[in-house]
């Protein structure tokens, strides 16, 4: 995507570009401290470059999606001026908030749902923020992993959108060991985490490792994670 729209003119204001802005990359999710957000979810196409890459981006998924609904031109084209201005608008006000209060800003959830003129939209809302709630690592932990013969929590071997390190090939595991690999995969990791992130990933012990597949994009890279 970076190399065709580098052919084209651009603003020249360069940021840190989420890179895959598409809509089904923003959803509901919790913050650290349990605040329920709405953000973009995936980060593992992030580059600088020209802010309205990402918004071209914003608006192509969109046009697509309604597109696959069989809504007319003349539609698609005023959902996707609509989503332009209110970016605008947005950044609009934004850039004359003092930056403390830019940097923490976020969508009022509350006003979202209820400035819906739809009430089945303010239904299905209220439905994906609730399914959104529920989302955590015990939740995870029960659909990934399961208990080894001692009773230990592991990741379920499930080739080939989920393999344990330990079982895998030669090959793909290198030289390292699952203990040796999940050391300097988490060493690397604090290298550039906040002090207070270390501090607290201190208290924990980490007990497996597996390659993940979470999407067409993921498979034949190495995208991990950790127990």
């Amino acid at each position: 995507m970076a190399a065709d729209l580098a052919r084209s003119p651009h603003s020249g204001l360069l940021v840190q570009l989420c890179g895959d802005a598409h809509l089904l990359n923003f959803g509901f999710y919790a913050s650290p401290e349990r605040s329920l957000l709405f953000d973009i979810v995936d980060f593992d196409e992030t580059y600088p470059g020209p802010f309205e890459w990402d918004l071209k981006r914003l608006l192509t998924s969109l046009v697509l999606v309604l597109q696959s609904r069989a809504m007319e031109p003349e539609r698609c084209e005023q959902a996707a001026c609509a989503v332009a201005k209110h970016y605008r608008q947005t950044i609009d006000w934004l850039a004359q908030l003092p930056l403390l209060q830019m940097w923490g800003a976020r969508p009022n959830l509350e006003q979202l749902i209820d400035g819906s003129g739809s009430q089945r939209f303010r239904r299905h809302l209220g439905a994906v923020i609730d399914k959104a709630r529920e989302r955590d690592t015990l939740h995870a932990a029960a659909r990934l992993c399961r208990r080894d013969a001692e009773g230990r929590l592991v990741f379920d071997h499930q080739p080939p959108t989920l393999q344990r390190m330990e079982m895998l090939p030669e090959p793909l595991r290198g030289s390292l060991s699952t203990d040796q690999w999940s050391q300097e995969m988490i060493d690397s990791f604090c290298t550039s985490a906040p002090s207070h992130v270390q501090q607290l990933l201190g208290f924990f012990q980490w007990r497996d490792w597996a390659l993940k597949a979470v999407g067409v994009a993921s498979v034949g890279t190495r995208c991990s994670i950790g127990l």
